[in-house]
């Protein structure tokens, strides 16, 4: 018991909230009888007792820097060190990898003969309501688009040397970890809460809510950051046909090298 009360004053304030009941009042700021999200609180639960509940809580939560985390989210080391980062504090946005996927389900699934759900969600997006918002310039893409996808807005190399982008995964985003600056970010979390929001704007192709974040903050235009390093996995090591066959059976993982005090600490994070 020591112990905890202890915890829990180094974390300091604890606030626990039902973001449903906060969002079921919103309103639209043209048209106060208009909801921002749903018509009513059982509207809501219908919508957002899902993956979905993950964009609604970063968008309509009161912090501006958020750390949001997988309930089944294990950490190794104290989180709270990505805060420090150079990706984070550079960008406002910081994402992880997914696994690479089967290239014919989820964002590569084909819309046409000639587009993946991905490129058709991509290239038929309208940016131009949300570009008054203000956005973090990121520098013109040098990387060229390969694939038949005609894009109105500006895309980062990031986006057009993807996996997802050029149909060699159906995954890009691991969201049991994601860190997002609102106040840095205007432009991105606008774009994220029109996706879950009562309107005309279709939520992305997306395995749950994960990719949603990456959508984003592509169509912001803006400067984001990835993890440099790659989706592993841990948990048992199994013969699968043979000795030279062998297979990981487990767990997602995730591993992020940072310099702090002069050392360098390895976050470490797994999702079952």
């Amino acid at each position: 018991m020591v112990g905890l009360i202890q915890t829990k004053k180094e974390l300091g304030e604890i606030r626990a909230y039902d973001v449903c009941d906060l969002a079921a009042n919103a309103k639209s700021a043209t048209n106060a009888s208009r909801p921002v999200f749903c018509d009513d609180i059982d509207g809501y639960y219908a919508k957002f007792r899902s993956f979905i509940i993950k964009p609604l809580a970063v968008t309509y939560s009161q912090f501006e820097q958020i750390l949001m985390l997988d309930a089944d989210t294990t950490f190794f080391v104290n989180p709270t060190v990505l805060f420090d980062s150079k990706k984070f504090k550079t960008t406002g946005i910081f994402l992880m990898h997914d696994r690479i996927s089967h290239d014919w389900f989820y964002m590569a699934e084909q819309s046409s003969p000639e587009l993946s759900v991905e490129q058709k969600y991509f290239s038929e997006f309208d940016v131009t309501p949300f570009r008054p918002l203000p956005t973090l310039q990121r520098p013109k893409a040098t990387v060229q688009n390969k694939t038949p996808a005609k894009l109105s807005f500006k895309p980062s190399d990031f986006l057009l040397s993807s996996h997802s982008f050029n149909r060699r995964s159906g995954h890009q985003v691991d969201s049991s970890m994601l860190m997002w600056d609102k106040k840095r970010q205007p432009r991105a979390t606008t774009i994220l809460a029109s996706f879950i929001a009562n309107n005309d704007i279709a939520s992305p192709p997306s395995y749950g809510d994960k990719e949603l974040f990456f959508y984003a903050s592509e169509l912001a235009e803006t400067q984001y950051s990835f993890s440099d390093h790659a989706m592993g996995a841990v948990g048992t090591e199994v013969e699968d046909h043979g000795p030279k066959n062998l297979t990981v059976c487990g767990d997602m993982a995730q591993v992020f090298p940072i310099r702090q005090d002069g050392c360098q600490t390895t976050t470490y994070l797994c999702s079952t």
